[in-house]
């Protein structure tokens, strides 16, 4: 077994050990991942088609009649019926645009918040796995992601768009009929605005996106997963979740919203089938998917945008909570050559 690695993150201070494991750990990895359960059926399930009552009126509804997408929306006691994809707003919000206009200063710092919390319905089909969701319909779901998140941008206070998606009880979801969720916030995210400084650095001072420089480097390199005509997918060098991987755009591309439809087709295929790899590798592990774009209210905040893909495998301990160096005992090119020959059989075969 060979000795422990210490990794910074390509953008960040964040540091990770990377542990390699011998057989017996890698064995004890892949058991973490106990498969998502069905455990409410469609007819108690408030996402599921016939139960459109049940929750707040969809103010952005798909439907496909006769191959052309409508974009409808409901109406007072009248619901939009054969849908392919529903938004509408979150009964429990994190965030809410009626929140009191309270601030108070360090060190017992705070201010509202104000915001719109979305819960997007990805399928009528309660008991799909993520994995299982085809091409056409990942298309559905990413431009009704763009349309929600241009309308999200219009409004006041609003700094940010965080979509992310959360698949299994241990990734945090309490409803699995898939769905992701969309939430404006009057900041800027930690961590959006930390990449966004290390790229704007990086252009300001040589004129280069270090992002793109990643991707030039990884793309020959032993954490590729996947290669498409424009989209990469990687294991990031200093991976804190074990099997983790990244959805990088080629080109230097800013924003989500800027995807056209053609690379929407592309890119919903190799999302498709990187989370298929993922679930036959690690029998269908609960994980979170989260993308990281630019605002579009900042235009000194400029990243290059990915989708971040995270499995939750196991529980955080000491070492990672209270100094913030991570250990990942799975190295992330072992985990990306498991996953990309898994995708390399699944190319292969009919869709």
């Amino acid at each position: 077994m060979s000795s422990p690695d210490l990794r910074r993150d390509y953008f960040t201070n964040r540091l990770v050990i990377i542990a390699a494991e011998d057989s017996k750990t890698k064995a004890s990895a892949k058991k973490t991942g106990r498969g998502v359960k069905s455990q409410v059926t469609p007819k108690n399930c408030q996402f599921c088609p016939g139960n459109e009552d049940k929750t707040p009126a969809a103010d952005l509804v798909l439907v496909n009649r006769g191959g052309t997408l409508a974009k409808l929306s409901d109406e007072p006691g009248d619901y939009v019926k054969g849908w392919a994809v529903r938004a509408f707003l979150n009964k429990f919000p994190a965030v809410t645009p009626d929140a009191p206009r309270t601030y108070s200063d360090p060190p017992l710092y705070s201010e509202p918040a104000v915001g719109y919390h979305y819960i997007v319905v990805m399928t009528p089909k309660h008991t799909i796995d993520l994995s299982e969701i085809d091409e056409d319909q990942w298309v559905n779901v990413l431009t009704t992601v763009q349309d929600k998140s241009r309308w999200l941008y219009s409004k006041k206070n609003v700094s940010y768009v965080a979509i992310f998606l959360n698949h299994g009880p241990d990734a945090g979801a309490s409803i699995e009929h898939p769905h992701l969720q969309m939430m404006s916030l009057p900041i800027l995210p930690p961590s959006i605005d930390q990449e966004a400084r290390f790229v704007q650095k990086s252009l300001r001072e040589r004129g280069v996106c270090p992002m793109g420089e990643v991707l030039e480097k990884e793309e020959q390199g032993p954490r590729l997963i996947a290669n498409a005509e424009n989209f990469l997918v990687l294991a990031p060098w200093a991976s804190v979740h074990r099997y983790e991987f990244w959805v990088f755009p080629k080109p230097h591309q800013t924003s989500f919203l800027k995807v056209t439809q053609r690379q929407l087709g592309e890119l919903a295929n190799i999302l498709r089938l990187s989370l298929k790899a993922l679930a036959k590798t690690l029998n269908n592990p609960s994980f979170n998917l989260v993308i990281h774009t630019s605002p579009e209210k900042k235009t000194s905040k400029q990243l290059h945008w990915h989708l971040e893909i995270y499995p939750r495998l196991f529980r955080r301990a000491g070492l990672d909570r209270g100094m913030g160096i991570y250990v990942n005992t799975v190295p992330p090119e072992r985990a990306a050559e498991e996953l990309r020959k898994t995708i390399q059989i699944l190319s292969e075969k009919k869709p």
